[in-house]
């Protein structure tokens, strides 16, 4: 998928941002907007941003005091990120997708084998240490296999025809010559061409729609006191 963007890591994988607008005081207290049909209860944005303190820790960096300018890039990047996720499971029915249960099970299994060595206990342990509840780390789990199940059923019908990759072989050859002037077949790069351009191609299909989702939400999202992210 296109650039599923690496927000916090390990726990949290995130889809491509959106850019919400709006404003208005009357979301309820407990949340930070509401963007359609769906609340974003402030809790998540407290799991998300704690999640990102830890990661900034665990590498070695000073998080952002609150009210700087760093601090403010990272608060709209998670009220973005969570705008977003409200659209997308907005918009997942339409396109027939749906994440079970079963399937959320199965990626917090592998999220504990590779990150956690299997070990319930130390997974547990991170959580306490940064405030997260088993539960969230579900709910961003969900959330991510939503995404990347709408970005297929978006790009399900792009394609690359044959002379649109013979056409970028010829125009980058100088890619496929060595410094000896020995030209590397287009048989033996052929398919590693198609899938560049592939994946380009539905990165792009993927943005045209998303724009439409954004502009289609624009009307229907408003925020609570302080957390529209800036234009």
């Amino acid at each position: 998928m296109r650039s599923i963007r690496l927000l916090v890591a390990p726990l949290l994988l995130v889809t491509p941002l959106a850019a919400g607008c709006g404003h208005d005081p009357s979301v309820p207290a407990s949340a930070i907007a509401v963007v359609g049909d769906r609340t974003i209860p402030r809790a998540d944005f407290d799991a998300l941003m704690a999640q990102t303190k830890d990661s900034y820790t665990r590498s070695g960096k000073t998080f952002p005091a609150p009210r700087t300018p760093a601090y403010a890039e990272l608060k709209d990047t998670a009220v973005r990120l969570l705008v977003e996720r409200a659209e997308l499971e907005q918009k997942a029915p339409g396109l027939g997708v749906t994440v079970t249960d079963g399937q959320v099970d199965a990626q917090r299994t592998l999220l504990l084998e590779e990150t956690f060595g299997g070990s319930e206990a130390t997974y547990r342990a991170r959580l306490r240490a940064v405030g997260m509840t088993d539960a969230e780390v579900r709910s961003a789990l969900r959330a991510q296999l939503l995404s990347q199940a709408v970005f297929q059923a978006v790009t399900a019908d792009v394609g690359v025809s044959t002379d649109t990759v013979e056409s970028y072989y010829e125009a980058h050859l100088k890619e496929y010559t060595s410094p000896a002037g020995r030209i590397v077949p287009f048989n033996q790069v052929r398919e590693t061409i198609r899938r560049r351009l592939l994946a380009d191609a539905r990165a792009a299909a993927f943005d045209r729609w998303l724009a439409g989702v954004r502009g289609e939400f624009a009307r229907r999202t408003v925020y609570a006191e302080g957390f529209a992210p800036a234009k």
